[in-house]
């Protein structure tokens, strides 16, 4: 009996040590399922924040010339649908399309033309499988032409986004003018005000038209989570 006794405790030891090492699998197979969830949160932020400082390299580039020697940087120009969309104005679809419109914008920038615009309320949404992104930032400045020509002026960029080279690049830019007034011009009042871009080469001369109250005007809709990118473009 007291053998017995002095045995039991050796026993319960042993049983102890034997579910505690078949339990080690499952808290292990946990473990790595918590860490995977963790690295793919922080490359979903990571990426996040790479398409945001992607936008604000955008918005600086039009402050200057520069933006025409950033165009190649910041487009996916690889993509055959790359594409620039300015509503209520028109579509530049492709490499070479594309181009031109930073050509032009960088013409725009000659002499004392500049263009200011501040990020503001982004909202980014990675795809699933990390190769695409979409984003929608509001976008207040000011654009001065001349001494004589200042404007308010407020959009809202809707993107796509893809990885080129373990880099995103801009994919579908779709600019949506808010209001274009004048300095002393109240932006409520629902004037149309317009700029004039030419584009050189053709003769032809881009007609902007922007307006408070307009149906071009409206709001993106903030993306949603989604797994892959389908169909052709999300603005």
């Amino acid at each position: 009996m007291r053998l017995q006794e002095r045995e039991l405790p050796k026993q319960r030891d042993k049983d102890a040590m034997q579910m505690e090492y078949e339990g080690l699998p499952d808290r292990f197979g946990q473990e790595d399922a918590e860490s995977a969830r963790l690295r793919e949160r922080i490359a979903r932020l990571r990426d996040t924040d790479h398409v945001d400082d992607l936008m604000a390299r955008y918005c600086d580039s039009q402050r200057s010339l520069r933006h025409l020697e950033q165009c190649t940087d910041l487009f996916a120009l690889r993509e055959p649908d790359v594409s620039v969309r300015l509503r209520g104005v028109g579509q530049w679809t492709g490499a070479n399309e594309v181009q031109k419109w930073c050509a032009m914008r960088a013409r725009a920038r000659e002499g004392s033309a500049s263009s200011v615009r501040e990020l503001a309320t982004p909202y980014i949404v990675v795809a699933q499988d990390g190769a695409t992104a979409r984003g929608v930032w509001s976008a207040p400045g000011y654009e001065l032409f001349d001494d004589e020509h200042l404007f308010w002026s407020r959009v809202i960029y809707a993107v796509d986004f893809t990885r080129q080279d373990e880099e995103w690049k801009i994919w579908h830019l779709c600019i949506c003018p808010q209001f274009h007034s004048a300095y002393r011009s109240p932006w409520t009042r629902g004037l149309a005000e317009m700029c004039s871009l030419s584009e050189a080469g053709n003769g032809r001369s881009l007609q902007l038209y922007w307006s408070y109250s307009t149906e071009d005007a409206a709001v993106p809709v903030l993306p949603a989570s989604y797994r892959t990118f389908e169909g052709q473009r999300s603005f």
